[in-house]
């Protein structure tokens, strides 16, 4: 992996971290292991950071990006939540 793709992985783990700080440990591993929850992640993280843009910009649509853009944030952040539920409850059953 590359400096820049690996620079990527750990701030996007670490803003996930920040969401879920009881299931740090989790998300790490969870991350390494499943392309699908990287996948997810990796959206949380793209979004997050286009919304960080538009709540800078001046221009008219700004506003409806913003709550667009905080819309898909919770969104994602309940996906995320619910696949660490489901994870965790099917390797403890498992």
């Amino acid at each position: 992996m590359d400096a820049t793709r690996e620079e990527q992985r750990r701030e996007t783990v670490t803003r996930i971290k920040r969401c879920f700080p009881n299931w740090a440990e989790f998300i790490e591993s969870e991350y390494r292991a499943n392309t699908e929850f990287q996948t997810l992640c990796d959206d949380f993280q793209a979004c997050a950071l286009a919304k960080e843009t538009w709540e800078q910009s001046e221009e008219p649509i700004a506003p409806v990006r913003r709550r667009e853009y905080a819309e898909w944030l919770e969104e994602l952040l309940q996906e995320i939540k619910d696949w660490l539920e489901d994870s965790a409850a099917a390797s403890t059953t498992g």
